[in-house]
């Protein structure tokens, strides 16, 4: 059940060529193939979206101090200890 034979692809394939002529036959069976083509990339692009949603994100770095979140911030600056009276 579900597995089509021989015997059907050589009825399918009479029956199409009844109905169309041998004239139309060679571009049906090319838009047949674009259209298959078509529906397996896109099938594959649905399995990837699905894929990369489903997997869990690779050791995010969550926000922390000193963080810049925009460019246009500059990092506070530190006040530096005054080094010039250090014992030597």
């Amino acid at each position: 059940m579900g597995s089509v034979g021989l015997g059907e692809i050589l009825v399918i394939v009479l029956v199409v060529l009844l109905v169309f002529g041998p004239n139309k036959l060679p571009e049906i069976m090319r838009s047949l193939g674009k259209a298959y083509r078509v529906f397996q990339e896109e099938t594959q692009k649905a399995k990837d979206t699905l894929r990369e949603s489903l997997e869990p994100r690779a050791n995010p770095t969550p926000p922390g101090p000193g963080i810049i979140d925009t460019p246009d911030e500059q990092p506070a600056q530190t006040p530096q200890p005054d080094r010039t009276h250090e014992d030597t």
